[in-house]
């Protein structure tokens, strides 16, 4: 029988302040994580803001949650792609009352290249949405999330 219990994972990260706006920071094994703002914002336009590493880490956590669950269940695809795009309104970081302080709305568009039917396409994208943790941490939060799953036209590539 499986081991069905819960399964704890600890992430860690830190980071030092370099100067201005720019924060240098590590997780895992990985070094030299830049942040940073435009200069138009007071930064010095040495990384990308903290707000796109959450657009990057839904679309990676997509891809891995797509890896894992086509292992799982046999589904077969030789790429994926995507493209996200957040809506932060900056009044909630003014202090404008009642103004959420983060996205308030999240839209992503996923390509799978795949020779798959329509039918499996869906179902293991649905479960994509079920399982990816990063999508779920937004939804949980409250942010609208408009996500679109497209089977990539291998014909006119």
């Amino acid at each position: 029988m499986a081991d069905i219990r819960p399964k704890t994972v600890i992430y860690t990260a830190s980071g030092k302040w370099e100067s201005g706006m720019l924060v240098n920071s590590a997780a895992g094994s990985f070094t030299d994580i830049l942040t940073d703002m435009p200069e138009s914002s007071g930064g010095t336009d040495m990384g990308p803001r903290p707000l796109d590493y959450i657009l990057t880490s839904l679309i990676g956590c997509a891809g891995g949650t797509l890896s894992v669950l086509a292992k799982r269940s046999g589904f077969e695809y030789t790429g994926f792609t995507g493209e996200a795009q957040g809506i932060l309104d900056l009044g909630g970081f003014l202090g404008v009352p009642g103004v959420s302080k983060h996205f308030t709305s999240v839209s992503a568009i996923f390509i799978v290249e795949t020779d798959e039917s329509k039918e499996r396409v869906k179902e293991i994208c649905s479960l994509v949405e079920e399982k990816c943790p990063v999508l779920n941490l937004l939804a949980d939060a409250g942010v609208k999330l408009e996500i679109e799953w497209k089977i990539a036209d291998l014909e006119g590539a």
